[in-house]
């Protein structure tokens, strides 16, 4: 009974949501009463005649930017808030079967972005925030300077160059959020230096090469390995709660090479501009030759592809991770494979229907050198007679149990006001598989309201 009046209090909170932006709608899209004024220079046979359709009143996102009298320099402020409500009931089927999350509704993201230009148009600067309840963290602040069209540099915190999928913000994917192959293999953000060419609608060739600290500063996406071995990463932007400092620094490189077909607008996914055939394809490498051993991956590889017409979109990635076996970076092992797939159907730049489907595979070997070294460490925790053998025991117990996740998504997205407010739905099966057990089934509905100035 619990669980039926959950869905009725779901789709209570979705109608509801849905009401309200189509009275939204309707105030803001309708088109303007038009007549002829004393300027007008059509003749009155001009004006009798049938006129071209009016277009709709366009709708100017509101922008706050400040800049000097010459325009060398400059702040613009932006802020993207998402209101989240969520309902999953986890092991379908089972008699584990229980409602993890009844009725949450959060503050999902609230990220104030602060950007512009100093003394010259070509010196650039960023610096990113997340202030949602409970996560403050500094995001991205770096610097950038452009020597030309084809040559620019990107210094401080920002993410490595893998896959633009992810260079893509979470404010224009498909679904409601990143889909499990991010978790897993990112990308992430890292502190180096980047050259590159502009990351998005370059044209034609597009490129990104950098190099960076090694060290993942965020514990939200690219953690493939840290989920299977449970060795924790350090998240020291967090500033309300820093989990350790950056404990070691090693050189890591990453690499991004793409073509772009017919113009096609590579910093969102979804088909706004409309039109014939457009297509991205690219190919991702991130190498890290110290990295530290069931922490970080030693090498990532991930070819993707983006295609768009007439409304129509798709993305496919692919992904392989590997890490050093024997931890002295001297056997490089495949630790997991991902792959994922979205599509939407955009209908009148208003509504657009959306599916995903994405899985990780943790392969046999990762899996069983994560649970040895799990128990190595928990046996050595015993024998030394270390305080904190509890807190090993827990950490180290379910290394190496995760053989497959899956995620298999529907969807739909309400856009209105030029993007500025965005209503998003989803409903997901999750499926996870894990060493000695049955798979367990979860059922994810996900309802979101974003407005991005």
């Amino acid at each position: 009974m619990t669980r039926l009046t959950s869905i009725q209090r779901f789709f209570q909170i979705l109608l509801m949501i849905a009401l309200g932006l189509h009275v939204s709608a309707s105030v803001f899209a309708a088109e303007p009463e038009t007549a002829p004024s004393g300027e007008d220079e059509n003749t009155a046979a001009e004006a009798s005649a049938p006129a071209a359709e009016s277009p709709r009143k366009k709708f100017k996102k509101p922008k706050l930017t400040l800049a000097s009298a010459d325009g060398n320099s400059s702040l613009t402020f932006a802020l993207t808030i998402q209101m989240l409500f969520e309902d999953t009931y986890s092991g379908l089927g089972t008699d584990q079967q229980t409602n993890e999350n009844d009725y949450r509704i959060r503050l999902r993201r609230v990220r104030p972005d602060l950007q512009g230009t100093l003394i010259d148009k070509n010196f650039s600067y960023r610096m990113y925030l997340n202030l949602a309840p409970g996560a403050l963290e500094m995001m991205d602040i770096y610097i950038g300077y452009r020597f030309s069209k084809d040559v620019q540099l990107r210094f401080g915190v920002h993410k490595i160059p893998f896959t633009q999928y992810r260079v893509i913000s979470f404010r224009d994917i498909h679904l409601v959020d990143w889909p499990v192959t991010t978790k897993y293999f990112g990308s992430e953000r890292q502190f180096g230096l980047t050259l590159h060419n502009g990351y998005k609608n370059t044209g034609p060739f597009q490129y990104e090469f950098g190099i960076y600290n090694g060290v993942n500063l965020r514990n939200s996406s690219g953690m493939g390995m840290s989920y299977v071995t449970k060795e924790e990463s350090p998240t020291p932007m967090h500033l309300t709660h820093p989990n350790g400092q950056i404990d070691e620094i090693h050189p890591s490189f990453g690499l991004h090479l793409a073509y772009n077909h017919n113009d096609i607008d590579s910093g969102i996914v979804s088909d706004f501009e409309g039109g014939d055939f457009r297509m991205h394809t690219g190919f991702s490498i991130y190498w890290d030759p110290r990295a530290k051993a069931y922490r970080d991956y030693a090498l990532r590889l991930a070819p993707e592809l983006l295609m768009k017409c007439a409304g129509w979109s798709w993305i496919g990635l692919l992904y392989a991770g590997f890490y050093e076996q024997n931890g002295k970076m001297e056997k490089t092992g495949l630790a997991n494979l991902g792959a994922s797939a979205e599509s939407g159907y955009l209908i009148r730049k208003i509504f657009e229907i959306t599916a995903r489907y994405a899985l990780v595979y943790n392969m046999e070997n990762f899996r069983h050198d994560a649970a040895r070294r799990g128990t190595i460490l928990t046996e050595r925790a015993l024998s030394s007679g270390d305080p904190d053998y509890i807190d090993v025991l827990k950490r180290y117990e379910k290394a190496g149990q995760v053989i497959m996740e899956h995620e298999i998504g529907l969807g739909f997205n309400i856009y209105l006001l030029e993007k500025l407010l965005e209503f998003s739905t989803d409903f997901s099966l999750l499926k996870h598989e894990k060493v000695g057990k049955d798979p367990i089934l979860d059922f994810r509905a996900r309802a979101q309201v974003q407005v991005a100035i």
